[in-house]
């Protein structure tokens, strides 16, 4: 078994069954030239290659593919040639086994929001979303007041009541004015209002476009952590540097998920 990732802007790593194998002389031309197989290859020494087909492969035993999507059973192409002395080739078919158990898991988060008096009003879940370009976000709570309220990741991760100011400014590493309809926003951490139901309850999904949950800058999980803050009133989503939106009635840490 080997790694091997898949690219189409992002990695998947998953695993690979080298299930047939063929040896041949440089100079020659391999099986499968004019049919699909090729999959990975460790050139011999002085031996210049040529290829055709949608494969890049090099010495290394990792190939570059684009993700095929899940529940797909991929059979990689490519044809190629050899000239310019001897050594062994090695040409495996590889059978992509795609989702299930050998893929690996989107990274994902949690934030427990609480009122300035410490009580629970639910959660927010992340999920690394390279598809979209981002982290996509579930809120669910209760026990806040009817109507719109601002909601933004804050830039440090502390949520010290009954202010929240501990949470920080917006996260906001690219140096950007505040809000979604300012022309030289947003933040990362931006976000549309929080709609409140009559009965104190919401439920929304977020897009934080750019954000992820892995390693930089542009991280949520990064080096001092982030917090998800919902603010007493709406947000206008242009006056600097937070929408008008008034003071801090629950907060929550985003922490990566075990």
């Amino acid at each position: 078994m080997v790694n091997h990732p898949f690219t189409q802007g992002k990695f998947r790593y998953i695993k690979v069954n080298l299930c047939l194998a063929a040896l041949f002389y440089a100079g020659g031309r391999h099986p499968w030239a004019d049919g699909f197989a090729v999959v990975l290859r460790r050139p011999a020494p002085g031996c210049r290659c040529r290829r055709s087909g949608g494969l890049s492969l090099g010495g290394t035993w990792r190939l570059a593919y684009p993700d095929p999507g899940p529940d797909r059973l991929v059979l990689a192409g490519g044809g190629g040639s050899c000239a310019g002395g001897k050594g062994v080739w090695g040409f495996c078919l590889a059978s992509v086994l795609v989702g299930g158990a050998t893929g690996q898991a989107a990274p994902t988060a949690t934030a427990t929001l609480i009122d300035a008096q410490g009580h629970t009003l639910g959660t927010a879940r992340f999920r690394e979303d390279p598809g979209q370009g981002g982290v996509a976000m579930t809120i669910r709570v209760s026990g806040l007041t009817p109507g719109a309220h601002g909601m933004h990741v804050h830039g440090a991760g502390h949520c010290d009541g009954p202010d929240f100011t501990t949470a920080g400014p917006h996260f906001n590493p690219s140096g950007r004015k505040h809000g979604l309809g300012n022309p030289q926003g947003a933040h990362l951490g931006d976000m549309p209002n929080l709609v409140v139901a009559a009965d104190g309850s919401a439920t929304a999904t977020v897009a934080l476009t750019g954000t992820f949950l892995r390693a930089g800058a542009d991280s949520l999980l990064r080096k001092g952590g982030t917090a998800l803050v919902i603010h007493a009133r709406p947000d206008d989503q242009l006056t600097d540097p937070a929408g008008d939106s008034g003071d801090r009635v629950a907060c929550g840490v985003i922490l990566a998920d075990r």
